[in-house]
């Protein structure tokens, strides 16, 4: 893929995983778990429909219904994946769907990261941009690297290509594209929802913050 003019607008779209199992939280959906009134994904999607992404596809799979009734009312696109796939299947069905767009790239977010905020997303973006479209930006703090991460078009047929529960942790260490680590000043790239603790953690959060 040809660089583009550096400044020049690019289009990145943001695909939103929200299709697999909570299975350390047993028979819950983490991602339906409500946070001062509101589900997890829907403060993750509203995060992201606040930031300078054009577009937003949701991959659903487990348990779609709910997840669409949680995000009721906002301008995003579901993609369906099968039910109990992978992330890799997830991220190949997000990327088939944005691909049919002008997209200069993708934002791909975890749902289940609900402290990114539209700033942590605009930073990427604007890397990118810096970058001519060209530049894989990955989000650190601390020296350590975290999600969501920004892939550039060129990533896109390899990205189709994932299956199973693979991410693009190989693609990201193959060399094949230029990394642009993009520092964060906080730690929320790095922090998800993978447990019981994580809720309550956050939660506690939530509710101190709300006493301030």
């Amino acid at each position: 893929m040809a660089a583009l003019e550096v400044g020049a607008a690019l289009k990145v779209g943001a695909i939103v995983l929200a299709a697999g199992r909570s299975t350390r939280l047993k028979d819950k959906n983490k991602l339906l778990a409500a946070v001062g009134g509101q589900a997890i994904i829907a403060r993750v999607v509203d995060a992201v429909l606040a930031s300078r992404a054009a577009g937003v596809h949701v991959v659903v799979a487990h348990e779609s219904a709910r997840i669409v009734a949680a995000l009721a009312g906002r301008s995003v696109a579901f993609v369906a994946a099968p039910e109990g796939c992978g992330i890799g299947v997830s991220i190949a069905a997000g990327i088939r769907a944005l691909e049919a767009t002008a997209a200069d790239g993708a934002l791909i977010i975890l749902g289940d990261m609900p402290f990114v905020e539209s700033g942590h997303l605009d930073r990427l973006i604007a890397a990118f941009t810096a970058s001519g479209g060209l530049a894989l930006c990955v989000p650190t703090h601390a020296g350590r690297r975290g999600n969501p991460r920004l892939w550039p078009r060129s990533a896109f047929p390899q990205l189709m290509r994932l299956e199973g529960d693979v991410g693009g942790r190989d693609l990201l260490a193959s060399g094949a594209f230029k990394v642009l680590e993009v520092a964060m000043a906080d730690d929320a790239v790095l922090r998800d929802i993978d447990t019981a603790a994580d809720l309550a953690a956050l939660r506690g959060a939530r509710a101190t913050a709300g006493r301030g």
